[in-house]
């Protein structure tokens, strides 16, 4: 089962100084129903009265992947604009990376399914959502719901129960799984959950601020908890649990 640490900044100015775009693509969300039904929006100028509410809707973005040494890119970068409505109407934005380690079917898993299963317990939560101790719960039910697709699928990628039968179904292994760190992003707050050791920065004024504390193995805490655990943390290029992952949380399943 995986632990989430949940974060929330906001101090009631503008999220539009974060969102200026960078390099890469820029694109914009169009409005949006409750949870997720998109509508794109018109690249005709709107009406003023159209317009101005449509600017306050707007978030741009960019992404970028590079697979570096590795034989095969095992990360995932989901990005979904407008992806959920909290019941009085503010417009919420996903964005998530995801490191996987193992294989890449348990962060593509994640790509696919995580914004949907937190707009499920956003819209849940109703109108008690737009209370951050409401909106932090509904985070993480949405990551303990994501572990335990993780768990029931097969080493394919295919959802499960029942296994699929594959070639792949049946073999075990500790070591496949991923990483997630969730920002979901307001007019005037920023929510950030992780588990792992992805990151999330702030850029604010040229200064990169931390929204997020990697989970790994030497930090005081987390060695305390897998040592209670019954686990071991082994210095072997730095410190792992078991001496085979580098970070002490993840999303995991038994391959």
């Amino acid at each position: 089962m995986a632990d989430v640490c949940v974060n929330m900044a906001g101090d009631g100015e503008s999220l539009a100084k974060c969102c200026e775009p960078r390099r890469l693509r820029i694109e914009h969300a169009g409005e949006t129903s409750n949870c997720g039904e998109k509508r794109v929006a018109s690249a005709e100028p709107p009406a003023t009265e159209k317009r101005t509410r449509t600017v306050a809707q707007v978030v741009a973005f960019g992404s970028v992947s590079l697979c570096g040494l590795s034989r095969e890119m095992e990360d995932a970068v989901s990005v979904r604009p407008a992806f959920c409505r909290l019941a009085g109407g503010e417009l919420l934005h996903f964005f998530a990376v995801f490191d996987g380690h193992g294989g890449s079917h348990v962060s593509a898993m994640c790509r696919e399914r995580m914004h949907e299963l937190v707009a499920e317990e956003i819209g849940r939560a109703g109108t008690k959502a737009a209370n951050e101790e409401e909106w932090k719960a509904a985070v993480e039910r949405a990551f303990a719901r994501m572990d335990d697709v993780v768990l029931a699928a097969c080493a394919c990628g295919r959802p499960g129960p029942p296994p699929c039968g594959c070639e792949r179904s049946g073999f075990e292994s500790d070591v496949v799984g991923s990483t997630a760190v969730v920002a979901i992003v307001s007019r005037s707050r920023i929510l950030v959950a992780n588990c792992g050791d992805s990151r999330a920065v702030l850029s604010r004024s040229g200064r990169a601020l931390p929204l997020s504390d990697d989970h790994k193995p030497d930090r005081a805490d987390e060695l305390a908890r897998i040592e209670a655990a019954g686990g071991r943390v082994i210095y072997l290029n730095g410190a792992r649990v078991h001496g085979i992952l580098a970070m002490s949380r993840a999303l995991e399943r038994l391959e």
